[in-house]
């Protein structure tokens, strides 16, 4: 715990593989589809059956399924139906592939949750325009949710951002309303920072805040939110806290935490608890605040 960490790669990377599932338990078809479908750039899977199909969907989520309708077991009917029925994967749009189209197939596949039929043999170029534009979709929504992280995270720790904590601060005071218990805030300073950066460079300065982040994160629970407020502070958000004292169990904890950092560095944290629905974010940050700069001089008190 005590070594550098290596600076977080791009969050939601840009990489995120885009996939397409192909469905037919003909071998030739799937190969053709697959063939047809690679000028997508999107990765093909391919599913021979019904049941094969809907495992796939357990190793991550696809930009569109094209889908044999008459398949052996469970056909394209059924595995479009139990698709559309998970809250995951209710919204992947699904292309039925048909040797025939009548009214009753029609209305029965757009019951299920297709959004178009093609018939065989395939066109080719309708086939791909038709699956290329999810795959651009998927794209862009994958490119959207880059964009919303950057602007809500801190590039360099990957926590969130002061703009980010101070929205779910907001929204955590409001729910005291309706709630008995308490909402806190821990605010944390990295006393000797400047000393590494001037000593060390701040490459080094990088990784340790980085190493911080890290082990704060660590530390709170999966509900609470850390956040880079800026340089070298740090903020945890707590929702649900039942007694103020549970804040300065929290502290001693982070504390603990950050002990033996590589650069050693010397931690002040304060913290600051409301259950009043009509304080601010901004005022509960500033309690902390003025509580971590009562720590701090305390520290350089005891320890002239």
């Amino acid at each position: 715990m005590g070594g550098r960490p290596e600076l977080p790669a791009e969050p939601l990377a840009a990489a995120t593989e885009i996939r397409i599932l192909v469905v037919d338990d003909d071998e030739s078809a799937r190969f053709a589809l697959s063939s047809l479908l690679e000028p997508t750039g999107a990765t093909i899977v391919e599913a021979r059956t019904g049941e094969e199909a809907l495992e796939a969907f357990a190793e991550g989520d696809f930009a569109a399924v094209v889908l044999d309708v008459g398949m052996p077991g469970i056909d394209g009917f059924e595995v479009a139906e139990q698709i559309k029925a998970h809250r995951t994967s209710q919204h992947v749009p699904i292309i039925f592939l048909t040797g025939r189209i009548d009214e009753d197939e029609i209305r029965r596949g757009y019951a299920v949750g297709a959004v178009d039929y093609l018939l065989k043999p395939i066109d080719p170029d309708v086939l791909v325009a038709k699956v290329g534009t999810f795959v651009d979709l998927a794209r862009l929504r994958h490119e959207t949710a880059i964009l919303t992280h950057r602007a809500l995270h801190d590039p360099l720790t990957g926590l969130a951002n002061r703009t980010l904590f101070y929205d779910r601060c907001e929204q955590a005071i409001t729910r005291l309303e309706r709630d008995t218990r308490l909402v806190g805030v821990l605010f944390l300073d990295l006393d000797d920072f400047k000393e590494v950066n001037d000593q060390h460079g701040h490459d080094t300065g990088d990784r340790l805040l980085v190493e911080a982040a890290a082990r704060i994160q660590e530390t709170i629970r999966a509900v609470d939110t850390a956040a880079r407020f800026g340089g070298d502070e740090f903020l945890v958000l707590c929702e649900n806290v039942t007694a103020e004292e549970d804040m300065g169990v929290l502290r001693d904890r982070v504390v603990d935490s950050l002990r033996d950092t590589s650069p050693a560095i010397h931690t002040s944290i304060g913290y600051a608890v409301t259950g009043d629905p009509a304080t601010t974010a901004e005022q509960l940050v500033r309690a902390a605040d003025q509580a971590m700069l009562r720590a701090k001089a305390e520290r350089n008190i005891t320890s002239r």
